[in-house]
């Protein structure tokens, strides 16, 4: 356990950064040498947040399946897919989903083994070729979004390859009649597209007529 001072209604932020990312990566300009960033921000202020009781909301846990949602980490060449990560605010705060540009590191050398955590801000990662950006990482021709009060991810990805994006969750809270953003976790995630098998919808149809004002199928015989 360890107490900290209200000095600063600025808070704190815990930091470790790594490198790097693999190269298989599409959406991300030099992905081997890009790293990435950790953070955990605690809010703080002298007024409305002072002792104010808070834990992080937490992407979700299965344990009928013993792991964490979502339970693929792929999507389907050319074919629609809407997910979720379950989000749980243990304080019942108010949530509030959007899409964010994954974190990078501070600058390296390979002699260093890499990064030494420093103080932020922290760069974003570099998108590949303008052609991917935070609200659209999978490129051409392909769609993500996330609804802002459900958390539900939808996406459309139309080429094969290894994708990373952020997903950020931003808890609200009502303090003295005021509503206050009290923190925010971020997922950094790297998900694949991949040839699957197309699995389209059945068809049901009903062989029926109008018989008396009412639809009868025409394949029932009553006994």
């Amino acid at each position: 356990t360890i107490e900290l001072s209200i000095y600063s209604s600025d808070g704190y932020y815990v930091a470790w950064e790594t490198c790097c990312r693999n190269n298989l990566i599409n959406n991300v300009d030099n992905p081997g040498s890009t790293g990435t960033t950790f953070r955990s921000k605690i809010w703080i202020s002298d007024n409305n947040f002072a002792n104010l009781g808070n834990s992080s909301p937490t992407f979700g846990f299965d344990s009928l399946m013993n792991q964490n949602y979502p339970h693929d980490a792929y999507l389907c060449k050319a074919q629609e897919h809407t997910f979720n990560f379950n989000a749980v605010d243990l304080d019942g705060d108010s949530l509030a989903y959007s899409l964010a540009t994954p974190l990078n590191c501070h600058p390296f050398t390979w002699q260093t083994g890499g990064p030494v955590t420093q103080a932020g801000e922290y760069d974003t990662i570099i998108w590949k070729n303008n052609t991917y950006n935070t609200n659209n990482p999978l490129g051409i021709g392909s769609y993500m979004y996330i609804d802002a009060v459900t958390g539900d991810i939808t996406t459309y990805a139309s080429t094969v390859g290894v994708y990373v994006f952020s997903v950020k969750i931003e808890e609200w809270r009502e303090l003295n009649g005021v509503w206050k953003k009290i923190g925010e976790v971020t997922q950094d995630i790297q998900y694949e597209t991949i040839d699957c098998e197309q699995n389209n919808a059945p068809t049901i149809t009903i062989d029926e007529h109008l018989e008396n004002g009412v639809f009868i199928d025409s394949n029932y015989a009553a006994l």
